[in-house]
């Protein structure tokens, strides 16, 4: 397993979080895909912190792989969560995401994700191709 693809992705959450440009509730990050609830930073669009998410991290994770080319697919799928079950739901949603994909036969099992519980706005899931190497789980915050 190659810890340095999650650490990528986690890090720079972090680092967009840093800037107030978003704050993040949780992070799933699968072999193909990232699922991530987050709250956007007052004046940010979703499409700038993605752009800047996706920009970053493609640069980064290439570079760890010694490959070039795109990284991340095009577009990305998000929704509002305006209430808290609904909240609830998609956390338990994104935390089900490897057992409904057959990697592991019980989520706690899966430790490429981090959670965090505050406000929410925007549920946000972008496709990548498939990950040569799996990432790691830095951690719950």
């Amino acid at each position: 397993m190659d810890s340095t693809i999650a650490s990528i992705i986690f890090e720079t959450f972090d680092w967009l979080e840093t800037e107030n440009r978003q704050e993040w509730i949780c992070i799933m990050v699968m072999p193909d895909h990232l699922h991530t609830i987050v709250k956007l930073g007052e004046g940010q669009t979703l499409a700038n912190v993605l752009h800047s998410m996706k920009l970053f991290t493609a640069h980064e994770i290439n570079r760890h792989l010694s490959r070039t080319g795109s990284l991340w697919q095009k577009g990305y799928a998000d929704w509002g969560i305006r209430d808290e079950t609904t909240l609830n739901n998609t956390i338990s949603y994104c935390y089900a995401n490897p057992v409904r994909a057959g990697i592991v036969a019980s989520a706690r099992d899966y430790p490429y994700w981090m959670q965090i519980q505050d406000g929410i706005v925007a549920v946000v899931w972008i496709e990548t191709a498939r990950l040569e190497t799996a990432p790691t789980r830095r951690g719950d915050r």
